[in-house]
């Protein structure tokens, strides 16, 4: 029963959670992270976590309230009976709720691009290295075999 009556949040919820991840992804690392503007990117990211907080209690507060009653109310007298707290309690309890999983999947994202673009930055640092060997070889190659011409016609 308990799963029958979660399970629309938790899809729900999802929504806001791709939003957050993929502007953390997409805008956020790109634009601020990467050609390090650490101070414009701390405070996209409050401003994120401020609107995504905003989308999960809009959500929570419409949506999700009428789903919760709607699947729960024939399943259990006790969930129809319960009293709506005040506005502002339901608020921030729906913010919450929404946030904690929120930011658990955009830091997620957010490190797998961050480790994708270390590996990309490595390997591009790794095809310069062995062009720059590539190039150098032939000239010490041929540098090295006309020194031991000289050498052997000094002999």
């Amino acid at each position: 029963m308990r799963l029958r009556i979660i399970s629309p949040d938790t899809f729900l919820y999802l929504v806001p959670s791709l939003f957050f991840a993929y502007t953390l992804m997409y805008f956020v690392i790109p634009r601020m992270i990467l050609p390090e503007r650490y101070v414009m990117a701390i405070l996209s990211i409050i401003l994120l976590i401020g609107v995504t907080a905003a989308l999960d209690a809009l959500l929570s507060l419409t949506i999700l309230d009428y789903v919760r009653h709607l699947i729960a109310d024939p399943v259990s007298a006790v969930v129809a009976r319960q009293a709506h707290p005040p506005f502002y309690i339901q608020f921030g309890l729906a913010m919450i709720a929404g946030l904690r999983g929120s930011i658990t999947v955009g830091g997620v994202a957010a490190a797998i691009k961050l480790m994708k673009c270390f590996y990309e930055k490595q390997q591009s640092a790794l095809v310069l290295e062995k062009e720059k060997v590539n190039a150098e070889l032939p000239s010490t190659f041929f540098s090295w075999i006309s020194r031991c011409r000289r050498s052997a016609e000094q002999i």
